[in-house]
This record gives structure tokens, C-alpha cells and sequence, in this order.
């Protein structure tokens, strides 16, 4: 893990004592979150990630803090960077603003700085806003969402994985969709009760604990709900990496729920212990290798069997960028095909000044050709895999829980 990602990762971790603070969590639920915080697996895999995620989580979280006290120059920040992060950035503000909205309460001075803080935030993305309106009109190859499709996502943004294929994976799938579950039964009846009892008070001298909650329950779930609900109306686009900003606040919405609102033996013997046996075998099972499968191997197998006039040859940028990191200075291609508009256009393709060519035109003597049943090359590309691999002979397939297997084909002599 490098210096700039330990510093992120301690500023997670600090924004998570600070929200937490914002809801009087006691010893006990205090303890049990940063813990599993800490050693949540997925949150140490987007530590190492080279991607947007981790950062646009701790934006979150910050946007978050900024958003519970009131604080709208830092949620305006927050709220444009979030923006310009991702796609998905629209979801996240809204929860943001929503639970933002009962910070500002009936105060005529907060309503005003609340909307002037929103606008502010949309004036700043409209640089980005035609790259952003170009990213949608892309054709995402996700399939339409279902409730397993959630289920698998959940468990993927806590383990990513790192519970292996035994029936400890059907295990923690189980608990995390079912911890989910009851939180959102229990959440259920308790707002219920705080609307029906009165017990929900904003005003100019603060906002009590049954606000809280709904504000806590908004930050978790809001973000959440609108995109499912995007993806089952108009078309879905949600897959696990979107859904990681919210794997903190999920975490700590359900802790909260679980230990305030149910019986306390059901969180100290049950809970609490279920989980920690869970993310203790989780790490135990981890391992910096695992993220890619068995890709190091499948280097060191290419390595040792490389002979002078041997080229490496991608039909898609989903397997030529993970090799880009490890196969040094040896002749690498990718397919002169157009690859898919949110993967690696041709623009991001010169910037990285990766090679394009037909393997037709190329010089070589052997040509491992790596390839991936994803689904997002051109027929025309697919066409043009499927004639330069007849010939070949399939060496191995690395495989990994997060992509489509890569299969590697060694190609003798150019005819």
C-alpha cells in the first residue's frame, strides 16, 4: 500500500469517528464498528485499488459530516468533486441533500445556504457535464438487476471474494444480505414510531435523536434505492464498485440499528460475533495476489517460456491494462478494433501510447493472444479472436472473482 493510500485510508478512518460521534454510539458500538471497519476485506482491496473508489468513498464520508452539521461550504465541495467522480455521482447527492434538508430544518437562513449550496455544486460540474451525458448514452453490457444480483453485490463490497467458494462464501452471503434485511424491518418500524410519537424534532436549537436516525438512514439507504429503482424502471447500470461508497455508512446504519433497537443479547451474542468470525476468516484468507487470481502465475509462466520474436497480442483493454502492469518492456498489442465507449477509447489509447494493430500486420514468430469472453468487443473483432486463436493451443486461464476469465493462447510460426 502506498504512502498517499495509507493517508486516505487514515482519513477514512477518521471521517468514520467523526460521523460516528454524530449519533452517540456507546463503547461497545463504537469498538464494533471501527473494527470492522478496519478489517472490513474489501475496504483494505480498494486501499490498493488504483481506482476513483476509495477516494469517492471518503468524499462521502466527508460530504456526509459536512451535510449533518450544516456545514455547506464543505458539503457544496464535496458535493462537486463526488460529481465529477463518477457517474453515479448524481445518487450519492441526493441522499447527501436529503439528510442535508433536515439539518437545515424550518431555518429560513439554512434553506437558503441548503439550496444556494446545491446550485452552487451543479454550476461547478457543468464543464464535465457533456463528457457525463456522453458516458450515459453508452450502451452498458450489465444485465437487467435482480434481487440475487443485489444480494452478490453486498457481499462483494464487505468480503470481495476472500471467503473462497466453500460453503463459509453461502455463509457470509447469508449474513450480510440478512443483517441487511432485519436492519431494514427494523428501520422500518422505528421511524414509524418516531413520526407517530413525535419523536422527531428539528429546529434552530438542533436536531434531536429520531432526526438523527432518519438522517443516518437516508445517507445509507437513499443513494442506494434511487438507483435501484433507475435500474428497474428505465435501465440498470449498477454493479458492485458503485455501491462501495456505501459500504461504511451501510455498515454503521446497520450496527446502529441492530445494537439500539433490537434486544441487546441479540448483538452481543449473535451480531457482533457472527461478523467477527466472518471478517477474521475473511482476512485471514486474503492476500495483495488475490485481486488479480492467478495472473502473477500466469506471468511467470509467459516469462519463463518467452523466446526472442515473441509478441503479446489483447483482443479487448480489460486484459490489456492489468498485463500493461507486469509484463515489463516486451512487445504488447491490442486489436485495432474500436473497444467498448466506457472501457478504453482510442483517445485513452494514444494518451497511454498503447500499440494498435491488426496481428496480420505485425512481425513475429510466436504470439500469445490473450483474450476474455466479456462481452464487450465488436462482433467484427470477435470474428477476427476467433481466426487468430484456431490455430492456437489454450496455455491457461486466470481466473478471479471481480472478471470474466482470461484465457492465453500460444499461436506458433506466422504462416
Amino acid at each position: 500500500m502506498g504512502f498517499d493510500r495509507l493517508v486516505q485510508r487514515a482519513f477514512t478512518l477518521w471521517l468514520v469517528n467523526k460521523i460516528s460521534g454524530e449519533f452517540l454510539l456507546n463503547d461497545l458500538q463504537k469498538a464494533a464498528l471501527m473494527v470492522f471497519i478496519c478489517i472490513l476485506p474489501y475496504q483494505i482491496w480498494t486501499a490498493q485499488d488504483g481506482r476513483i473508489y476509495a477516494i469517492l468513498s471518503a468524499l462521502y464520508l466527508g460530504a456526509a459530516w459536512f451535510a449533518l452539521r450544516g456545514r455547506w461550504l464543505g458539503l457544496t465541495a464535496c458535493s462537486g468533486l463526488i460529481l465529477y467522480s463518477h457517474y453515479a455521482g448524481p445518487f450519492y447527492i441526493l441522499g447527501l441533500y436529503a439528510a442535508a434538508a433536515l439539518t437545515a430544518g424550518r431555518s429560513f437562513k439554512n434553506i437558503k445556504a441548503l439550496i444556494v449550496s446545491g446550485l452552487a455544486a451543479v454550476l461547478l460540474f457543468i464543464p464535465w457535464a457533456p463528457v457525463y451525458i456522453a458516458t450515459l448514452a453508452e450502451k452498458f453490457t450489465v444485465a437487467p438487476l435482480s434481487a440475487f444480483d443485489l444480494s452478490i453485490m453486498f457481499y462483494r463490497i464487505t468480503f470481495a471474494g476472500t471467503l473462497g467458494q466453500s460453503a463459509l462464501l453461502v455463509f457470509g452471503v447469508y449474513t450480510v444480505v440478512g443483517s441487511l434485511s432485519v436492519s431494514a424491518l427494523v428501520m422500518i418500524v422505528q421511524i414509524f414510531k418516531i413520526l407517530k410519537h413525535k419523536s422527531f424534532s428539528v429546529s434552530q436549537d438542533g436536531i434531536n435523536a429520531g432526526a438523527r436516525y432518519i438522517q443516518l438512514s437516508l445517507i445509507a439507504l437513499f443513494p442506494l434505492l434511487t438507483m435501484v429503482i433507475w435500474s428497474v424502471v428505465w435501465r440498470n447500470f449498477v454493479y458492485y464498485r458503485l455501491l462501495i461508497p456505501l459500504a461504511i455508512p451501510l455498515t454503521l446504519w446497520a450496527l446502529f440499528t441492530l445494537t439500539s433497537y433490537t434486544p441487546a443479547w441479540t448483538a452481543k451474542y449473535i451480531f457482533i460475533p457472527i461478523w467477527l468470525v466472518l471478517l477474521v476468516a475473511g482476512v485471514a484468507n486474503w492476500s495483495p495476489n488475490s485481486r488479480d487470481g492467478n495472473l502473477h502465475h500466469a506471468i511467470d509462466m509467459i516469462n519463463m517460456q518467452w523466446q526472442p520474436g515473441d509478441i503479446i497480442y489483447h483482443i479487448t483493454g480489460t486484459t490489456y491494462m492489468p498485463f500493461s502492469n507486469y509484463v515489463g518492456n516486451k512487445p504488447m498489442y491490442l486489436i485495432d478494433e474500436q473497444q467498448h465507449g466506457w472501457l478504453l477509447q482510442i483517445p485513452l489509447q494514444d494518451m497511454f501510447g498503447i500499440k494498435r494493430s491488426a496481428l496480420e500486420d505485425i512481425f513475429y514468430k510466436r504470439v500469445w493472444i490473450i483474450d476474455t469472453p466479456d462481452g464487450y468487443v465488436s462482433d467484427s473483432a470477435r470474428r477476427r479472436a476467433d481466426q487468430y486463436i484456431k490455430n492456437g493451443v489454450l496455455i491457461d486461464v486466470v481466473q478471479a472473482w471481480q472478471f470474466s476469465p482470461m484465457k492465453i493462447y500460444l499461436v506458433g510460426n506466422k504462416p
